[in-house]
């Protein structure tokens, strides 16, 4: 493989013998090289694969970036992979490294970007979370910054989201969704939750698979036995049937989905045990 690219001493581009562009990072990788020459495969730490419309910004990124924050993601990455046991598609080396460079940018002009879904990252997402708590200090460790919890969750969503095995839109829609359905349920009730709760956290549990199950197109098989406890519940607490209709009124105008009656059901008996 011929050099076509020097971003640095430990970064460059080539294409691969099956003619797929590729940038290699590895320690000395580009140092003293010149366009044309051949990669040293023995320094290759690192493959990342792109497609061709990426190609402007994959040389961007890597022109504009310090060094020290890809390294901080390759790291973050690989405490990831040997705690979750996973791995990451190409582009999220690249996608990680952009929002630390930003999260740097933002604590040195001041500017907060708060995390709107943090509580339920917190709640749903735990192993993940606790790689982002690791990850914001090893950045304050690496470059003396201190960042905010809100960090350790969009660093938590970049792993979720990273991972081969995640559809990055279907996770920010479930959380979306929770976070909607959370809302209407305290106002609907006007309450406010522990979210320390064990309760809250089956309700949020509950929602979290309720909206998988939606964003999959997977449906529940309903059957007589649910639909007659849910017109028995229905009738016992009336205050808890208008806020489950609110809740399936928000799904359906916001994500299109109606739910069934033995989704239902099982809402309404997590949203009856959080109330009482």
């Amino acid at each position: 493989m011929k050099i076509i690219k020097i971003f640095n001493n430990n970064a460059v581009a080539t294409i691969s013998d099956n003619k797929n562009d590729l940038i290699l990072t590895g320690s000395g990788i580009g140092f003293q090289k010149k366009i044309g020459d051949e990669v040293d495969e023995r320094r290759i730490e690192k493959r990342y694969v792109y497609e061709g419309g990426e190609k402007n910004a994959m040389y961007q990124l890597f022109l504009r970036t310090p060094e020290k924050y890809f390294k901080l993601s390759q790291t973050i990455m690989e405490e990831a992979v040997k705690r979750l046991n996973i791995s990451f598609q190409d582009q999220t080396i690249v996608a990680l490294t952009d929002h630390i460079c930003f999260a740097v940018e933002r604590y040195e002009t001041g500017t907060e970007l708060p995390n709107l879904v943090l509580t339920e990252i917190k709640t749903l997402y735990k192993e993940e979370y606790k790689i982002g708590l690791w990850s914001i200090q090893l950045i304050e460790k690496e470059l003396g910054i201190h960042l905010q919890e809100d960090e350790a969750g969009y660093i938590a969503l970049h792993i979720i989201n990273g991972s081969s095995d995640t559809n990055s839109n279907s996770t920010m829609e479930t959380l979306q969704l929770i976070e909607g359905c959370i809302q209407v349920i305290s106002d609907t009730l006007d309450v406010r939750f522990d979210e320390e709760s064990l309760d809250y956290i089956r309700l949020t549990t509950h929602l979290k698979f309720m909206a998988q199950r939606i964003f999959n197109g997977e449906h529940e098989e309903e059957s007589f036995e649910d639909k007659e406890m849910a017109v028995f519940l229905a009738k016992k607490n009336k205050k808890i049937l208008s806020c489950v209709h609110a809740v399936r009124d928000f799904i359906y105008e916001t994500f299109g989905y109606m739910l069934t009656e033995k989704e239902l059901l099982y809402l309404m008996i997590h949203i009856y045990k959080i109330n009482n």
